[in-house]
């Protein structure tokens, strides 16, 4: 779930990921992918809820596409 700085809920998005292989890259996890552009210039909250026990790690990957040659978008 994402929620902006009021506390408003952005993304709430139950998932269940599994596992894929394939014969070229061979096995990994499904990605999800969500856009989400911020409306104002202050932290927002992420919270994950894993539910497989004994899960060693979970890799979050945040990425900004307009952002060109380490210099952000206008107004971000």
């Amino acid at each position: 779930m994402l929620t902006s700085p009021a506390g408003e809920v952005l993304v709430d998005q139950p998932l269940v990921l599994q596992p894929e292989c394939t014969r070229s890259a061979g096995c990994g996890w499904q990605d999800w992918t969500t856009p989400f552009t911020p409306t104002t210039a202050a932290p927002y909250t992420l919270f994950v809820t894993v539910l497989t026990v004994e899960t060693p790690a979970v890799h979050i990957r945040v990425a900004d596409p307009q952002k060109t040659d380490g210099v952000r978008a206008p107004g971000f």
